[in-house]
C-alpha cells in the first residue's frame, strides 16, 4: 500500500509540481512589474510597460485556473488509466482494489489540497507587487476574527463556540466534499468501464445521468426539510420550538453524516464494479 501510494503521489507530481512553478513564476514576474509601475512617477510610466503588466497579470490569473483544472483533471485521469489501457498492469499487483481506490483517492485529495496551498502562496505573491508602505497588500489585510464565534443561542443567551471548532468544522466538511467529488468521478468511470468498446462515452452519459439524479434527489429533500424547518424563525411545523442551538447540532452534524454516508455508499459501489463486474476489454 505503501508503495502504491508513494508511486500514485510521484506520478501526479511530475505534471502537477511544473504547473505549480509555472503560475508561482507567472505572479512572481507579475508582482516585480506591478512593483516597478508602483516606483515610477505616473508620469514616466511606459506603454509598453503598462501592456506587458495587463498581459502578465492576466496569464497569472488564466494560470490559476490551469493549477486546479490539471489536479483534478491528472487524478481523474489515472483512474481512468487503471480500468483501461493499464488495467491489466494495475490489477497484476499483490494489492486489493480497495487500495487501488484509496491510494487514488488519498493522492487526489492531497494533491488537491496542495494545488490550493501554492494558490494561496501565488496570490500572496501577486499582493506583494501592491503593497503598502507597511509592507502588507491592501487586498490581503488580515481579517480580524473575534476568538470566541457564537452563532448559537439557548433562551437568547449566546454560546461562545470557538473559533478552532469553526475552523475544524470546516475543515473537515470540505475534505469530505472533495473526497465525495472524486468517488463521483470514479463511479462515474467504473460504470462507464463496464463498455470497454465504448467506455469514455459510456462514462460520460453515467456521469450526466447520476447528476441529474442526485440533483432531483436533492431538491425533494430540500423541500421536505422546509415542510418540516424553517430556518428563519427556528420553528418546526408540528408547534415544537426548541432552541437554535437544539436546531443547529443536529443540523450541522447531519451535513457531516451524509457526505460520511455519500462517500461509504459511492467507494462501496465503485468498489463492487471493480471487483466483481470489470470489464477490461
Amino acid at each position: 500500500m505503501n508503495k502504491l501510494l508513494k508511486y500514485e503521489a510521484l506520478a501526479v507530481g511530475r505534471v502537477l509540481v511544473p504547473v505549480w512553478l509555472g503560475a508561482f513564476a507567472l505572479c512572481l514576474l507579475a508582482a516585480g512589474i506591478n512593483a516597478l509601475q508602483s516606483a515610477l512617477p505616473a508620469a514616466t510610466h511606459l506603454t509598453v510597460v503598462m501592456i506587458l503588466q495587463v498581459v502578465v497579470e492576466l496569464l497569472a490569473a488564466l494560470s490559476f485556473l490551469a493549477v486546479m483544472a490539471a489536479a483534478v483533471i491528472v487524478n481523474v485521469q489515472r483512474f481512468y488509466a487503471m480500468l483501461g489501457t493499464r488495467g491489466y498492469l494495475y490489477f497484476s499487483l499483490p494489492v486489493k482494489p480497495w487500495q487501488q481506490i484509496a491510494a487514488k483517492l488519498l493522492c487526489a485529495c492531497g494533491s488537491t489540497v496542495l494545488s490550493v496551498l501554492a494558490l494561496f502562496l501565488c496570490g500572496f505573491v501577486l499582493g506583494l507587487g501592491t503593497a503598502d508602505s507597511t509592507g502588507v497588500s491592501s487586498d490581503f489585510a488580515p481579517v480580524r476574527v473575534d476568538p470566541d464565534f457564537s452563532i448559537l443561542r439557548i433562551d437568547g443567551q449566546p454560546i461562545q463556540l470557538p473559533i478552532s471548532a469553526i475552523r475544524l468544522y470546516l475543515a473537515a466538511l470540505m475534505l469530505l466534499m472533495l473526497a465525495a467529488g472524486y468517488l463521483f468521478f470514479y463511479l462515474c468511470i467504473a460504470i462507464g468501464a463496464q463498455w470497454a468498446q465504448h467506455r469514455l462515452a459510456a462514462s460520460v452519459i453515467a456521469y450526466f445521468v447520476l447528476t441529474f439524479v442526485l440533483q432531483f434527489v436533492g431538491v425533494v429533500a430540500l423541500l421536505a426539510l422546509a415542510l418540516f424547518y424553517v430556518s428563519d424563525i427556528g420553528i418546526m411545523v408540528r408547534g415544537y420550538q426548541p432552541s437554535d442551538a437544539v436546531l443547529l447540532f443536529p443540523f450541522l452534524s447531519g451535513i457531516l453524516l451524509l457526505f460520511v454516508a455519500a462517500n461509504a455508499i459511492l467507494w462501496i459501489v465503485t468498489q463492487h464494479l471493480i471487483s466483481k463486474k470489470l470489464n477490461l476489454g
